[in-house]
């Protein structure tokens, strides 16, 4: 049942506090009694947890009433009393009247002060497991054992790797699978706390106990790559990594991440620059309310006081102001909208080789109802609770970073405004309608003879390009996929006749095909990142002047090529009514990427336009 709340003044700063009750019966139902104090009158400590599964509940005694909380709070509840004195704690699911958007925004907007005033914050990883090997106990231990790895210094690297190897399990619960560090509230819960203790159990940790594990796991890491083991193969003895010990590094590459982004957190403060910066820095993290996904990283921003906290308003609402937002800011342009991660509805990221968070189903989020196709959708993840990573492959086109730099000098007077808040308005240059959609392996027979991107009699593209090389920079979206960081197809440079030589083999057949997977031909790396290419989901176009595209798995014949003043890429989009369009996603379109239309005979072909993006 719902407990009945008392009003407080928030204004005063006021805050409820929980005291949970001794209870030396670890059985005995949790009790706990709330408290109205201003914030600052009476020492608690701040407890950093994640809900969890919020259909699953149990209940405990609050102020002599039956309340319902999750099973994961409960637990920590249990595990936190004290046998034989109370303890004051600071618990957002008990201390916020969670059915009061009013209140909830009213505290939340000062809840980074509430963390930075606690003594303590407590956060809290679970239970644990109950076997020996990966028992909170024996995992932090291991971590507060400053002996940890003397049999490193001693000249024994393999009891090390033997001793890390056994609670390599306990220690993947407490760290790279543990869904607390997904919990976008953990950024300003750390960055704010004076002192973070961590908890497991009845097992805690200090901050510092967890950086100096980092520190060893660093010494760790380079015992083992100068230290590979030796094995006979054949008539010789070969040094190297085993796969017990490559399994080890990349764990403790894991192991070393999650420690260093809670140290990041815990010794930033507020330096990130502005909110926006930091809703797209973490936007990989999960929240239960999809408000949370722009509040909660208020506290670590230098200017968090544009973005006001208000739970009355609709997820709708406030992503389409916070979208608007984001596009006006300067340095950005309009990358934004280039971010197909942040819009589900465009149905990318589902490649076998996107880059995904850990799969939390618990924490599944359905995308916004109604959402315009150009608003971010923060807080939607993929139906397993994953969340796929941002690819910043688009900064290095400069489609249309230069237009209109002679009309506007803010990316904010580009965005004319409109009445509407549902709807953005973009000006721009139309180029041409998508005519053709080409389905298929480039390199299956029926496309051999050349039959992809019909060529109408034509040996040169329209900038003079060979048209096999146009071909084959259109379907590479003209991109170094070979080069660990990305990069451009110079024309002309040793990199390109690389790909062009590898793609002249691969389209030989089957044999040339061959090699993309076993690399026994020459440019064999150059192969692999072709099919990496190819299997970007994208597909293959001409439009109705005989420019290739690239474009979006959703694209239509019909759909329309835009390049925006100030953006990186041209854009698809698609006419629902007259002058207004839905936005499909970013566009590859030879021969428009390195800001060509800038040049004063290019401008006059196309003409200037104003769409409405709903």
């Amino acid at each position: 049942m719902a407990h009945p709340y008392t009003a407080i003044d928030s204004l005063r700063r006021q805050i409820r506090l929980v005291t949970l009750l001794p209870n030396p019966g670890p059985e005995d139902i949790i009790e706990c009694v709330l408290s109205t104090v201003v914030l600052g009158e009476k020492p608690y400590e701040a407890l950093s947890y994640v809900w969890g599964d919020e259909s699953r509940k149990t209940r405990i005694q609050l102020d002599d009433e039956r309340f319902m909380v999750t099973l994961n709070l409960e637990a920590a509840l249990h595990y936190l009393r004290y046998p034989h004195k109370p303890r004051v704690l600071w618990i957002d699911a008990l201390c916020i009247n969670q059915k009061d958007p009013v209140e909830k925004s009213a505290q939340v907007a000062f809840m980074t002060d509430i963390y930075d005033q606690a003594q303590n914050v407590l956060s809290w990883l679970g239970v644990g497991s109950h076997s020996r090997d990966t028992h909170p106990s024996t995992i932090f231990d291991f971590i507060k054992d400053t002996r940890r790895f003397d049999e490193l210094r001693q000249g024994q690297p393999y009891w090390a790797q033997r001793r890390l190897g056994n609670m390599e399990q306990g220690i993947k619960l407490i760290f790279s699978e543990n869904a607390v560090w997904r919990r976008i509230w953990i950024v300003q819960e750390l960055a704010m706390a004076k002192n973070v203790i961590f908890c497991a159990g009845e097992q805690t940790v200090t901050m510092d106990d967890m950086e100096e594990f980092s520190k060893s796991l660093d010494l760790f890491k380079y015992y083992i790559k100068t230290n590979p083991e030796e094995a006979w193969v054949g008539k010789r003895i070969i040094k190297g990594h085993t796969p017990f010990q490559r399994m080890l590094l990349d764990w403790c590459d894991e192991v070393g991440w999650a420690i260093g982004e809670l140290s990041r957190f815990n010794r930033r403060g507020t330096t990130l620059k502005n909110i926006y910066d930091g809703v797209l820095e973490y936007y990989t993290s999960l929240a239960s309310e999809p408000h949370d996904m722009i509040y909660a990283v208020r506290g670590v921003c230098k200017d968090p006081s544009d973005t006001h906290v208000d739970y009355t308003q609709s997820v709708r609402d406030l992503y389409c102001r916070f979208t608007k937002r984001c596009l006006e800011q300067r340095h950005r342009g309009l990358d934004v909208l280039l971010m197909d991660s942040l819009f589900p509805s465009r149905g990318h990221g589902l490649t076998p080789l996107a880059a995904r968070t850990a799969a939390q189903p618990h924490a599944a989020a359905a995308p916004v109802p109604d959402l315009p196709s150009w608003a971010c959708d923060f807080a939607a993840t993929l139906p397993d609770g994953s969340k796929v990573h941002i690819k910043t492959q688009f900064v290095f086109y400069k489609s249309g970073v230069n237009l209109g730099t002679d009309e506007a000098h803010d990316t904010a007077e580009l965005l004319e405004l409109t009445d509407s808040l549902y709807e953005l308005t973009l000006s721009g240059l139309m180029i041409d309608k998508v005519a053709v959609i080409h389905e298929g392996d480039p390199f299956a027979k029926k496309w051999s003879a050349g039959g992809m991107f019909s060529s109408k009699s034509k040996e040169e593209y329209f900038d003079g390009e060979p048209l096999d090389d146009a071909r084959m920079r259109t379907y590479l979206q003209d991109f170094d996929w070979a080069a660990r960081k990305g990069g451009r197809l110079e024309y002309d440079s040793k990199k390109l006749v690389e790909f062009r030589s590898a793609w002249k083999a691969m389209r030989s057949g089957p044999r040339g095909m061959l090699t993309a997977f076993t690399g026994s031909e020459h440019h064999g790396d150059v192969k692999r990142a072709i099919r990496t290419a190819l299997e970007e989901d994208q597909r293959f176009a001409e439009t109705e002047d005989d420019y290739y595209a690239c474009l979006p798995s959703n694209a239509r014949v019909g759909d329309v090529l835009f390049v925006p003043f100030r953006c990186r890429m041209p854009l698809l989009l698609r006419e629902v009514e007259e002058g207004k369009y839905r936005l499909i996603g970013k566009a590859y379109l030879h021969g428009f990427m390195d800001n060509e239309l800038c040049d004063s005979s290019a401008m006059t072909q196309f003409e200037k336009y104003v769409v409405v993006l709903v």
